[in-house]
């Protein structure tokens, strides 16, 4: 994943945080944003790829 990947996504959004991680693990490091006042990343990175899905079954349905 390209760093320029990461700006399609609006600043703070679940989308973004979970392309953040994917980046920084191409790059061989630890994702550190933080999501929803969750200050640990990987618990934040959790609850953002569980919105993620969400987010994805909710528009398959419709």
């Amino acid at each position: 994943m390209k760093k320029s990947q990461l700006e399609q996504y609006p600043a703070g959004s679940a989308a973004q945080v979970v392309a953040h991680a994917k980046w920084q693990k191409s790059r061989g490091r630890r994702h550190s944003m933080h999501y929803r006042g969750v200050r640990n990343p990987q618990l934040a990175l959790m609850v953002a790829e569980y919105e993620v899905m969400i987010l994805d079954i909710d528009n398959r349905a419709a």
